[in-house]
């Protein structure tokens, strides 16, 4: 995993979540 792509899916991950409590 590259850089860029750890970061997407730490994004996506903190979207997810953010999404799911609302």
């Amino acid at each position: 995993m590259n850089v860029l792509e750890c970061v997407l899916d730490f994004s996506c991950h903190i979207w997810s979540n953010a999404s799911h409590l609302n």
